[in-house]
């Protein structure tokens, strides 16, 4: 067994043990894109009960729970970390009455992806699916493109997201709506800015 291996044992658990949903990296990089995950982000509004469920259904497989603590922004998350055979797996446990939230709720496209209770792919902001449908960011992700939905002019959140926004760009992937000017600065053969997607999805109401 690999380590990735050992991080789809701690998905399941989380989706199928604590009746969780697992949503980020894990499922763009992992799921749809068949690379290593760094990390795992599981929703759920009861730590406890994920923490105790996950726990108990990856012991097993010698996945140990070696640490449990507050985490992130006003500690809006528990971090858990596994210990299998000399590496480690952590876990974000996310509560969304929590967990701050920049709309419209989703940094962009490829990030818009989550694994329910039911362990079935979907959308993790509904309302965003009027603009980039299921199908499109899956094929956007596979390809290492992607749609921003964060406003990058805000007063307030305009620096995270320009964070965000670098984070991608930075992996190599290619942008398909606007940035600001500037902002693109060595990485101008990654915006390929198509018409459609030049929207202020910032604004699209949240359901």
């Amino acid at each position: 067994r690999t380590l990735d291996d050992a991080k789809l044992h701690v998905a399941h658990a989380a989706i199928f043990d604590a009746g969780a949903q697992v949503y980020g990296g894990f499922v763009r990089d992992w799921v749809i894109r068949g690379d290593t995950a760094r990390d795992i982000d599981v929703l759920t509004s009861n730590w406890d009960h994920a923490e105790e469920r996950m726990t108990a259904a990856l012991r097993p497989f010698q996945i140990v729970l070696q640490g449990s603590k507050p985490y992130g922004q006003g500690e809006h998350c528990r971090r858990l970390t596994f210990a299998w055979r000399r590496s480690n797996v952590e876990v974000d446990l996310v509560d969304p009455n929590r967990a701050p939230s920049y709309a419209p709720g989703v940094d962009c496209d490829a990030g818009n992806v989550i694994i329910d209770r039911g362990g079935i792919l979907r959308l993790k902001v509904q309302s965003m699916g009027q603009h980039v449908p299921l199908e499109k960011a899956i094929k956007h992700a596979k390809d290492k493109k992607f749609v921003f939905f964060y406003n990058l002019t805000d007063p307030e959140t305009g620096g995270m997201a320009k964070n965000r926004l670098l984070k991608y760009l930075k992996r190599g992937w290619v942008c398909k709506s606007p940035v600001l000017d500037g902002l693109d600065a060595g990485f101008e053969a990654q915006i390929r800015t198509k018409p459609k997607y030049s929207k202020p999805y910032w604004q699209t109401p949240k359901r």
